[in-house]
This record gives C-alpha cells, sequence and structure tokens, in this order.
C-alpha cells in the first residue's frame, strides 16, 4: 500500500509542477491582432526601419541588399505589386526569405502588411 501511495505522490507532483508556467496566452497565443489601424506611415515604414532597412536602404542596397532598395514608397510598391514582397516576408517558395538569416516576421505584423496591400497598398 505504502508503494501506491509514493507512486500517487509522485505523480501528483510532478503532473502540478509540469504546468506551473503555462497560461492561456502561452498555449494558445491567441492575442487580438488589429489590423484596421494598418497605415504605410503608421506601421509599414516604422516596421521597415525596424527589419529592412538595414540592409535594403538607398545607401547600400547594391552592396548588402542584393539590388533590392524597400526605403521609400515608389521603391517598395514595386515589390508590392510583384508579390515579391509578402512572398520573401511570408518565407513562401520561389521568393528570397526575408529577414535573411531571421525568423519570420510574427503574424499579426505579416496580417497587418496583408491588410495593407489587400485594402490597396496607399501611400498613407
Amino acid at each position: 500500500m505504502k508503494k501506491y501511495s509514493i507512486i500517487s505522490l509522485v505523480i501528483a507532483v510532478l503532473g502540478l509542477s509540469a504546468c506551473r508556467n503555462d497560461n492561456e496566452q502561452d498555449l494558445y497565443n491567441n492575442t487580438a491582432c488589429d489590423t484596421s489601424a494598418t497605415t504605410y506611415s503608421g506601421f509599414i515604414v516604422p516596421l521597415l526601419a525596424n527589419e529592412c532597412y538595414q540592409c535594403h536602404n538607398t545607401a547600400n542596397f547594391n552592396s548588402s541588399g542584393g539590388g533590392v532598395q524597400l526605403e521609400g514608397y515608389d521603391n517598395l510598391i514595386d515589390y508590392v505589386n510583384d508579390g515579391s514582397f509578402i512572398g520573401s516576408i511570408k518565407h513562401e517558395g520561389g521568393f528570397a526569405a526575408m529577414p535573411q538569416g531571421s525568423a519570420k516576421l510574427d503574424a499579426c505584423s505579416i496580417s497587418r502588411i496583408e491588410t495593407w496591400i489587400n485594402n490597396g497598398a496607399l501611400n498613407n
């Protein structure tokens, strides 16, 4: 009988400690992603400045940016229109995965970019 009590106690302790840091947010990542206020100047430019302009800027796009210049709406819109911008950030086959050597952007950022594109990729 003592053997079963010890086994039951060990299982209970392991079961409780295994989930002590879990919460619904971490387990299901069901954070709301508000795409309604996504604009070029308010979201796209700051994201590009943080994630892309290190290589894809006016000064060095030929050396480290592979000839792709994303700085400025008129430069970006060409890549939006041909599908390479969204294909690259979603790491789709046939496109260079960006950011290069890094994980994809978070799902909400990608959703916001897709929303901006689907709403006409306005220079707003």
